[in-house]
């Protein structure tokens, strides 16, 4: 490793910390401490760092409140640095890290709340699917149906969770002051990306268990095999096509 590239990983290192100790004495007092010096790029970087988290994760902010969040994105900074000059991808961990602070409290909902927020901040960076059109199904003959694969749009999240996660994120947008009950039992969601906007979607259970058995691959009459008895296909089918959900399909032999 180069001498430069160790002094850009340990300026990273002390900036992200706050530990001018960390550069020893590579830094110049000059009339400046060095401490001093180091806190002022400290503070650009947590601030950076907390801005980004702030644009994807307004809702979180929100429900746990401003101070919360400044000491979240500290500790989360802390342990998820960025490895990348693009911001993008910063929040990624988010959900996860929110598991490990708030799993098993009466705040377990917030992480599946971040990855709501991390669907609809993410899906519009996917290519535009086309969406499937239901002619082209209904063209085919029965027996074929059985082996077709669906393919899902690129531009699709799905989620499951044991809360009702669309209820809180719609109840914590701007200017909404809705009470959500907690114990009103989970949702399932779709978050799509339609032209250069996001839809969201709730999915009944059987309309969200028939697409993750097209995102992993199966084919319809596989996919209809998990399924409960008594299960209409053509409806649940139309919920997916009128959400957007189907891009494609491919025979039995693709």
């Amino acid at each position: 490793m180069s001498e430069l590239r160790k002094l850009q990983m340990c300026c990273e290192e002390a900036f992200r910390l706050g530990d001018a100790s960390l550069l020893g004495n590579r830094i110049v007092d000059a009339g400046i401490p060095a401490t001093s010096r180091v806190k002022v790029y400290a503070n650009n970087l947590r601030e950076t760092y907390r801005k980004t988290l702030q644009r994807s994760y307004p809702v979180i902010e929100r429900l746990v409140g401003d101070d919360c969040f400044r000491s979240l994105a500290l500790v989360y900074t802390q342990q998820n640095p960025s490895r990348s000059g693009d911001l993008q991808n910063f929040g990624a961990a988010f959900g996860d890290f929110l598991v490990a602070e708030y799993g098993t409290t009466e705040y377990a909902y917030l992480p599946d709340v971040a990855r709501l927020e991390w669907a609809i901040e993410t899906v519009l960076l996917e290519p535009m699917s086309p969406r499937l059109d239901p002619a082209r199904l209904g063209a085919l003959a029965a027996e074929d149906l059985v082996d077709i694969r669906l393919h899902l749009s690129t531009g699709l999240r799905l989620l499951d969770s044991s809360y009702p996660v669309l209820s809180i994120w719609q109840a914590n947008q701007p200017g909404r002051e809705t009470q959500v009950d907690l114990a009103a039992g989970g949702e399932h969601i779709a978050v799509i990306r339609n032209a250069d906007e996001v839809e969201i979607h709730r999915l009944d259970g059987d309309a969200y268990l028939l697409a993750t058995a097209f995102a992993q691959g199966m084919p319809l009459g596989m996919a209809c095999d998990d399924l409960p008895d008594g299960a209409n296909l053509v409806a649940l089918l139309s919920t997916l096509l009128r959400a957007g959900c189907l891009a494609d399909f491919s025979p039995g032999s693709s």
